[in-house]
């Protein structure tokens, strides 16, 4: 009896250990790519006189924005990445990355500027030749040399530490799929009575 227990003790805790990583709970290594992004160094030169944040407004593909980062996030993720962090700030599904003035934030904390440094975890190869391709996440930026990505073959992610409250979401009943059919059933029938 004690070794049944035993076996489903740890059966459990393997399924948690698993949990807990897909979820971006705890530290994980593994072979991926690091990808740096920096603004240009090619920009045109500030005309005398004109401050910093009209300069910025008129020469925003020079510089980095949260947009990029998200960019080069989504291709990453689609390139098969396991896990990633942005300066250390692992993504998880909560993960926001924002512009806040003029300081982009990954988890609500502020990145330390240009560059932006992007770790990921999966197949380096695969990774690095979907940032590379033709076509791809790197002709979008109008200096070849704001993107740079290096294979690795050990990387180690951080945990996430932030936060991951729940004041909505509540586990659905066991019967929550029959229920949402039956309720999209009534909704069609309803909406195909008004037509």
């Amino acid at each position: 009896m004690a070794t049944g227990g035993g076996n489903s003790t740890k059966v459990v805790a393997r399924e948690l250990q698993t949990v807990s990583t897909l979820a971006g709970l705890t530290p994980v290594t593994g072979p991926g790519v690091i990808v740096t992004l920096r603004d240009s160094k090619k920009q045109p030169e500030k005309p005398t006189g004109m401050s910093d944040t009209a300069w910025q407004e008129l020469t925003p593909d020079y510089l980095i924005h949260d947009a990029n980062i998200r960019d080069v996030v989504n291709e990453l993720k689609n390139a098969g990445a396991e896990a990633i962090s942005i300066n250390d700030q692992r993504v998880v599904s909560s993960t926001a990355i924002r512009c806040v003035g003029n300081n982009v934030h990954v988890n609500a904390v502020p990145t330390a500027g240009s560059p932006v440094v992007i770790r990921a975890i999966g197949d380096p190869d695969l990774i690095q030749s979907g940032l590379l391709m033709r076509g791809g996440i790197k002709d979008h930026f109008v200096d070849p040399e704001m993107i740079n990505v290096d294979k690795a073959t050990l990387l180690t992610l951080p945990a996430f530490s932030g936060a991951t409250p729940l004041r909505f979401a509540k586990p659905a009943p066991e019967k929550a799929e029959q229920t949402q059919r039956q309720s999209e059933a009534t909704e069609k029938a309803i909406q195909g009575g008004t037509q």
